[in-house]
Parts: C-alpha cells; structure tokens; sequence
C-alpha cells in the first residue's frame, strides 16, 4: 500500500536508515525515533515510508539496510523550529524474560541523540 499523500497538507519529514539485528523479520521499530521538542508531541507516531518505492513499511527483514522515511503530518498552526532534535531508542535482549520465560527485546532506553537543521519547502 502506498503511503497517502494529500497535496494541500504539509509533512514533517525525517530519512534514515534502519537495519533489523534480529534473526527474523520484525515491525517493532515504531519506538526507535522520538521528537524532543515539547512543541511536536502532538504530532504523534510517524507512519514509516519505505523509500525505494514509497509503501508503507510492515516489516524490515534481517540484515537488511532499508531506507525509511519518517512521515507526520504538519499541523498549519505550528510553526517550524530551525532545528529539530530527536531521541534514539534501543532495546536490551534478554535470553530469558522475568514474565513467562521467552527470549526478547526489552527496556526501551534513549541511547543517542541527533539534532537535524530544518527547511522548508
């Protein structure tokens, strides 16, 4: 499915390139980027736009570079910073969890930090 653009709205966008570490595929990686500015919390969860050929992403498969694109839609009443600062999340794996005893990804916790200069289009 192809990501759903409308002409007369705006979108904040942000590339970057995500490699799933696991031995299968996986969609948990909608927790990896978070917006730090206060201002921008209210623009929620991007959806995640696979730039070879602009689908929505699903799933990214195991030791696979894949391209990403970042979409929120812009609200008309914001105005744009001129920088946006993001967080990077990663997870720790844990063979064992506390719960029911299965493997996985667990603790999400920032482990990097970015700050983008923005323009406008």
């Amino acid at each position: 499915m192809r990501f759903p653009v409308k002409k007369s709205e705006s979108y904040l966008l942000v590339e970057v390139e995500f490699t799933n570490l696991m031995r299968r595929s996986s969609s948990d990686y909608a927790f990896v980027v978070h917006l730090e500015q206060p201002e921008l919390k209210q623009l929620g969860e991007p959806s995640f736009v696979l730039v070879r050929d602009m689908a929505l992403s699903d799933r990214l498969h195991p030791d696979m570079p894949e391209a990403l694109l970042l979409v929120w839609p812009w609200s008309s009443s914001l105005t744009a910073p001129p920088e946006l600062r993001l967080s990077i999340y990663g997870k720790t794996f844990k063979p064992v969890d506390n719960l029911v005893g299965s493997p996985g990804w667990f603790n999400p916790a920032p482990v990097a930090q970015a700050t983008l200069s923005l323009r406008t289009e």
